[in-house]
């Protein structure tokens, strides 16, 4: 079994449901949910004149790959309305994947450890 740490964020609607939602969402298609932090409260970053976000970083064990993670996060964040209008916009549901297990993982469409946790 792996461990994956997701990072959830929301900044627009019932902010807070929409991460109760997702996490719902990664229980029933990525794995179990072991822990998961308080929902706290964030400017944004990078940009102005949006709304505050709010965040939770779960921790899930699943037997699926990373890059199966990110599809199924990728499709997550679809169900749930999210739409990629420019980067760095607001969004009804984010969600990252900030490591997974141990593994540096380099690809076109992956990195991880989440190149800007440090941020």
């Amino acid at each position: 079994m792996n461990i994956v740490y997701l990072q959830l964020g929301s900044n627009l609607g019932d902010r807070e449901q929409f991460i109760t939602h997702a996490v719902q969402e990664v229980e029933e298609y990525v794995g179990c949910v072991n822990n998961r932090s308080q929902i706290y409260e964030s400017t944004p970053w990078r940009v102005e004149g949006q709304e505050n976000y709010l965040n939770q970083i779960i921790e899930v064990k699943t037997a699926f790959s990373a890059e199966d993670i990110l599809a199924r996060i990728l499709k997550i964040e679809n169900d749930l309305g999210r739409v990629r209008l420019e980067k760095w916009g607001e969004r009804l549901i984010d969600i990252d994947i900030i490591f997974f297990n141990n593994d540096i993982i380099e690809t076109p469409n992956l990195c991880i450890p989440h190149k800007h946790m440090h941020e």
